[in-house]
């Protein structure tokens, strides 16, 4: 009888163990790895945004990236790019939150709604999945998002900031610096065009045409030209037929080293913001404006605005 109870105990004891182990493996799934790559080995990625054409992200021979959409390309913005490598780098999985495709579109990883991201070394794909729906909670101070891997019906939870740093569209990985100067590093200011001024440092004083300046205006001027950036992205636009531009603003530094930073501006009467803006320290972006915005900041200083002048859009 005792054999046979030890028998007993002995079966239901391997029951037990093999179900603990096979719970132990589920539960282990879902912080499964679900995406690990080397950075070292990415050449290009491909992302394709709700709503907008596809663009790549391609690493060059000097190991700078490009960010290109078939019509413009530019230097990639490593503040950007630099915590997506990082995320693509190594993902796990929170949860396995759905199992069915019908479920795709609930969670936003369906074709539609999803970024998708292809990553490659050369022509070698190595990975293909798709990030969705992403949710906060401000009580908690936690983020979480779904991600599927484009051949798997499975969707996943994953960090929500991780997440972020994937989820990006094409605008987000260019610069946006019309100028960006330190002010002590201003000597000049001159202003070419219908509002044709200089401004000027003569020892630590400063002087607009020759005669001295309002230092407090000169303060507030310098305070907002020393760093400036664009918002909306100007791509159709065409230097080459706009003709020369109306205004021009050319800032001189103390260091003989360190070239002007000229900024450009053309007026097109066909488009609601009719400023067209281009920086020398941003060659690749030409950035639209009203009357009261980047143009004001940088072609209106206070003592034009203070003086009531208009804002005059021929030479």
């Amino acid at each position: 009888m005792n054999k046979r109870l030890l028998i007993i105990f002995l079966v239901l004891l391997g029951i037990y163990g093999i179900s603990k182990l096979s719970s132990t493996k589920k539960t282990r799934s879902f912080q499964a790895e679900l995406v690990r790559i080397d950075t070292t080995k990415m050449t290009q990625i491909v992302i394709n945004a709700p709503k907008e054409a596809e663009f790549t992200l391609s690493r060059q021979d000097d190991g700078s990236w490009w960010v290109s959409n078939g019509k413009v390309s530019a230097p990639a913005l490593r503040s950007v790019l630099t915590p997506m490598l990082a995320s693509l780098s190594y993902i796990k999985a929170r949860r396995v939150a759905a199992k069915h495709p019908s479920r795709w579109a609930d969670f936003q990883v369906d074709s539609t709604q999803g970024t998708r991201i292809r990553v490659y070394q050369g022509d070698r794909l190595l990975e293909d999945l798709t990030v969705g729906k992403f949710n906060f909670d401000p009580q908690l101070q936690s983020a979480s998002a779904y991600m599927r891997l484009t051949n798997q019906d499975e969707v996943y939870e994953v960090d929500g900031f991780v997440a972020m740093n994937l989820a990006q569209d094409f605008n987000s990985f260019r610069k946006k610096t019309l100028t960006r100067i330190a002010r002590a590093q201003i000597r000049s200011i001159a202003s070419q065009g219908p509002l044709s001024w200089l401004l000027e440092r003569d020892s630590s004083a400063w002087k607009l045409n020759g005669e001295p300046a309002d230092s407090a205006q000169v303060a507030r001027y310098l305070a907002t030209i020393s760093s400036v950036s664009g918002h909306t992205f100007v791509d159709d636009f065409d230097p080459n037929t706009a003709g020369a531009p109306v205004h021009v603003l050319r800032i001189e530094q103390t260091e003989d080293t360190l070239s002007p930073v000229v900024v450009q501006c053309w007026y097109d009467t066909t488009r609601t913001q009719p400023f067209i803006l281009h920086s020398s320290q941003n060659e690749h972006a030409f950035f639209a404006s009203d009357s009261s915005g980047l143009f004001q900041r940088l072609f209106l200083p206070p003592w034009i605005v203070e003086a009531g002048e208009t804002v005059p859009t021929q030479k």
